[in-house]
């Protein structure tokens, strides 16, 4: 018998008002999992993992459909360094996008990259890359971001 592993990501961005931290709203996304994302799970059980900078979550403005070819996001703005927990099945990223962050942009896509310098665009290896109904930043909220991927 042959079992099939799937890898799927979801991505939970919560909208909190910057001062009293009311949410505001929660928007859940189905994401794409690149093909260089899916190599690297597979490096990752090949190899001896050697890391050669860390998780980093991605915003920008693109608005192309996402393709499992895609190495980068289509206009990344801003990127942060992303904490990164594992339980089960399922490997979680979290970053904050705070008050003073990635202010006057219409958010429209969103990428997980691995190996990646939070200072520098595009580095790194695109995991993920998911696009949706732009989010307007300003000072006045604060983006939680959750991205979630399962295993199974």
């Amino acid at each position: 018998m042959e079992e099939v592993i799937k890898f799927r990501g979801i991505v939970d961005v919560y909208i909190r008002d910057a001062k009293t931290g009311e949410l505001l709203d929660h928007k859940t996304f189905h994401n794409l999992v690149t093909n260089a994302g899916k190599e690297l799970v597979a490096y990752r059980f090949s190899t001896e993992w050697k890391a050669t900078g860390g998780p980093v979550i991605a915003v920008g403005t693109g608005t192309a459909s996402p393709s499992a070819t895609d190495t980068k996001l289509q206009n990344e703005v801003f990127r942060k360094a992303a904490s990164r927990t594992q339980s089960a099945n399922q490997v979680q990223y979290y970053v904050r996008i705070d008050s003073g962050e990635a202010n006057g942009y219409n958010l429209s896509e969103l990428g997980v990259f691995e190996n990646a310098d939070p200072n520098t665009p595009n580095s790194g290896i695109l995991v993920n890359r998911v696009t949706f109904t732009a989010i307007t930043k300003t000072s006045d909220i604060v983006l939680d971001i959750y991205v979630t991927f399962v295993f199974g």
